[in-house]
């Protein structure tokens, strides 16, 4: 067997990623991070720079970052023996993303690979209590700044002769959920964007996916957890229980089943996937959970 050439297929040596919403011990974005280093990728690592308490009302899933984790990321990142490098960044400010992306550029040379793993959760909401703020952080966090870094790294990547974007949508995107109208709509957003990415750019052989997650036990998920056990009076155990009990699997997926998918779709063992989505959600969105 060619061991060698097996490598090949999941090597990234040489790649430059940008991976965003990146801080958290247990979130998607710093386990992805650790995913490509080992593969042998540079890594630009994002959040914001401080927690936003009032940012989701105390559910997670937005304003949990800070420079101290984000720091302790890229410190973790460079002991997997590759360079890193992190930068805070607000995603509702979009000269801070162009800052960014020329920053990885001028330190590294270039762009191959773009995680856009950062988004923002306001909650469990049915349309009617929905408050303005919770409609204008999700579309600034959730559709405007991704658009914003595809449209900062795509020319960078067409000087590169490729790239990969990975887009972190969610089941809410396809399979509807009671009460997640505003977060839903944002993340069906990101499947028409990767469609249509991967129409306009793949001549460029620049591959665009999407990964459709269920529940993942980040830091984030623990929060909420947290939330829905205050909420309905119930134990965390209890409402943790409730919420496995509600998948097709009967649990709580980890960041570790997102970051390797992610991993495989920037690398070349995936380079005749374009436009696809690819369910990390343990059978959720069969439809006969929710």
């Amino acid at each position: 067997m060619n061991f060698d050439k097996i490598l090949s297929r999941i090597s990234l040596e040489g790649k430059v990623a940008i991976i965003t919403g990146a801080s958290r011990p247990n979130g998607q974005g710093r386990a992805t991070a650790r995913a490509l280093a080992v593969r042998g990728a540079k890594i630009v690592i994002t959040d914001i720079p401080e927690a936003v308490e009032d940012m989701t009302d105390g559910v997670g899933g937005g304003g949990m970052g800070s420079c101290e984790l984000l720091e302790e990321t890229a410190e973790e990142i460079r002991g997997l023996g590759t360079e890193a490098f992190a930068i805070p960044l607000d995603l509702s400010k979009t000269e801070e993303i162009s800052a960014m992306v020329h920053k990885a550029v001028d330190t590294f040379g270039g762009v191959d690979i773009l995680i856009n793993n950062a988004a923002v959760f306001c909650g469990s909401k049915p349309l009617a209590d929905l408050k303005p703020r919770d409609l204008e952080l999700t579309y600034q966090i959730n559709v405007q700044a991704i658009v914003a870094l595809c449209q900062e790294v795509i020319p960078h990547m067409i000087k590169r002769g490729g790239g990969s974007i990975i887009n972190n949508s969610s089941g809410t995107a396809v399979v509807t959920t009671p009460s997640l109208f505003y977060y839903g709509v944002s993340k069906a957003y990101l499947l028409g964007l990767t469609k249509s990415l991967a129409a306009d750019y793949g001549k460029y052989n620049i591959r665009t996916n999407a990964i459709v997650t269920g529940n993942i036990l980040t830091d984030a998920m623990l929060k909420e957890i947290e939330y829905y056990s205050e909420r309905d009076g119930v134990s965390f155990d209890q409402a943790m229980a409730e919420m496995k009990a509600g998948t097709v699997l009967c649990e709580i997926g980890r960041p570790e089943d997102t970051a390797e998918t992610m991993a495989f779709l920037a690398s070349p063992g995936a380079s005749f996937f374009n436009g696809c989505f690819f369910a990390v959600d343990g059978g959720d969105t069969c439809g006969t959970v929710y």
